[in-house]
This record gives structure tokens, C-alpha cells and sequence, in this order.
């Protein structure tokens, strides 16, 4: 009975024990936002352009003749596949390339863009930026299906637009997310 009851113990003690180091960091890791401005950033080299993000963070780069994308996070994306998934404030950034053959100006291109989305999408706010010298629309947009409100950028450079499509947690990793935009530099 004795042996029983220490057996017992160690397998709750040991289930308690592997689930706070999911939880924590261990095999289900996040890295946290905690209000904490990460202080080391790797710089990676992109196709097009340079960036900079915070060293424990996640990059993924799609690079070919047809398509360019880069997706920068502060979780693993295979870890958001378990169950349970883990605990903390996720934070994503897409940078897309797309083509503009036609040349459009940056607001026709975004309005013709928009409107042939597969799913209703409105702007809700939006104003004029500027991303490494060139012209940029900053919207925030909600994607009416699913009730998505999240901030877009879209930026022009010779006959491509560059989508950075941010999750909708911006706020709270804003600081994060300005020295990120502002190490986005093209390629020449």
C-alpha cells in the first residue's frame, strides 16, 4: 500500500512538473511579450529586402522565381499544432511580394486589391507612410466573416507592392513591431 500511494505521488508529481514546463516554455515554448522590448535582433536577408527581428523570435522565408514571403513570430508555428496549445500573446508579421506590372499608383492598386478579395473587407482607418523612402498606405481592415480586425501595410517599389500584414495583438507588442519596420530596407 505503502509503495502504491509513493508511486502514485511521483506521477502526479511528474505530470505536474511536465505540464509547468509546457506551460512555461519548455516543449510548448512562446516567448512572451511581458511588456519587455527584446534587446538582441538577428538581421535576416530577405530576396528583396533586409530586416531585423528579436534573436528568440521565428522566421520562415519562401523565395522563388514565382512567390515571396516571410513570416516573422514569436512562437514556433509547429508548437500552435498541439494540445494543449500553449499559453502567451502571439504576435505575426507577413511580408508578401506582389506584382504590379501595371504600375498602378498604391491606392489604385490597394482599392482594386480590396475589392477582389474572396471575402468582404473593409477599411476601417488608414493614412499615408513612408518604409525605407517610399510610398506606403497604413489601414486597419476587418475581414467581415470572421470578424478579424488587423493593421496592413502596404508599400510600393517599382512594379511590386509589399503586403506586411500584422496579427491583430499590434498593440501590445507595438515597440517590438516600430524596430522591426523601421530595420526594413530594400534591396537595391
Amino acid at each position: 500500500m505503502k509503495k502504491t500511494l509513493i508511486v502514485a505521488v511521483l506521477v502526479l508529481l511528474g505530470s505536474l512538473g511536465y505540464y509547468a514546463y509546457q506551460r512555461d516554455g519548455g516543449v510548448a515554448s512562446i516567448v512572451r511579450s511581458d511588456n519587455l522590448i527584446p534587446t538582441e535582433y538577428k538581421k535576416h536577408e530577405s530576396r528583396y529586402f533586409w530586416i531585423k527581428y528579436p534573436k528568440e523570435w521565428f522566421i520562415s522565408d519562401i523565395q522563388d522565381s514565382l512567390n515571396s514571403y516571410t513570416q516573422i513570430s514569436n512562437f514556433d508555428p509547429n508548437v500552435l499544432t498541439q494540445t494543449p496549445s500553449p499559453q502567451g500573446s502571439y504576435f505575426k508579421l507577413e511580408i508578401v511580394r506582389l506584382n504590379n506590372e501595371e504600375d498602378q499608383p498604391l491606392q489604385t492598386w490597394v482599392n482594386t486589391y480590396i475589392a477582389n478579395q474572396d471575402y468582404k473587407t473593409d477599411i476601417l482607418d488608414g493614412h499615408k507612410i513612408i518604409v525605407d523612402g517610399h510610398e506606403g498606405l497604413y489601414h486597419i481592415i476587418k475581414i467581415v466573416p470572421v470578424n478579424s480586425i488587423h493593421p496592413i501595410i502596404f508599400v510600393k517599389r517599382d512594379k511590386s507592392i509589399y503586403l506586411l500584414n500584422i496579427s491583430p495583438s499590434l498593440q501590445e507588442f507595438k515597440q517590438v513591431f516600430d524596430i522591426i519596420l523601421e530595420s526594413f530596407k530594400f534591396k537595391t
